[in-house]
Parts: structure tokens; sequence; C-alpha cells
């Protein structure tokens, strides 16, 4: 673990947001869903991180590879959708 390692920079980290008017702000509170319990432990972003500390560049990482996934069903779906209108001509 980094000595620098804070819970908003950890994979494990849920940041909680308030509404305010029509935009969201991040608060001052978020939690450890590490032990994936259904309300987490609550905890400060700037708070030191515990041993189970794990860096957020993986989450990202595996994000974003479902993000393209999804992406490409998508486009297979409307490529469907497309082919079923094209066809009824």
């Amino acid at each position: 673990m980094n000595d620098n390692s804070k819970c908003k920079s950890c994979k494990y980290f849920e940041q909680y947001y308030l509404k305010e008017n029509d935009a969201f702000k991040c608060a001052d509170l978020g939690r450890c869903i590490r032990d994936r319990k259904p309300r987490g432990i609550s905890c400060k972003p700037d708070a030191s991180a515990c041993a189970k500390w794990e860096q957020t560049e993986q989450i990202v990482e595996e994000q974003q590879t479902a993000i393209f996934v999804s992406a490409d069903i998508i486009v297979s779906l409307i490529q469907k959708v497309i082919d079923v209108l094209s066809s009824d001509d």
C-alpha cells in the first residue's frame, strides 16, 4: 500500500453524491464496498486507507472494458433493427 493512499483512490470506495437544484455534487462522505455489505462502511474520501486498499486504475480499466462490450452489443442490435426495417421495403 502506498503511503499517500486515501480512501478516494481505492478501488472499493464508492462516493456519495448530493442533488442540488439540477446538478449532483460530491458529498464529503462515501462508503467502502470491499466486503459487499448492503450499506458498506462510511468513510471520508481523504481518510487514510486501510490495509484492504487497492489501486483504482484496475476498476477503471474493468469499467472501460465493460463499456466497450456494451457498445458492441448496442451496435449489433442497431444493425439488426436496420436490417429488419430495410427488409420491410
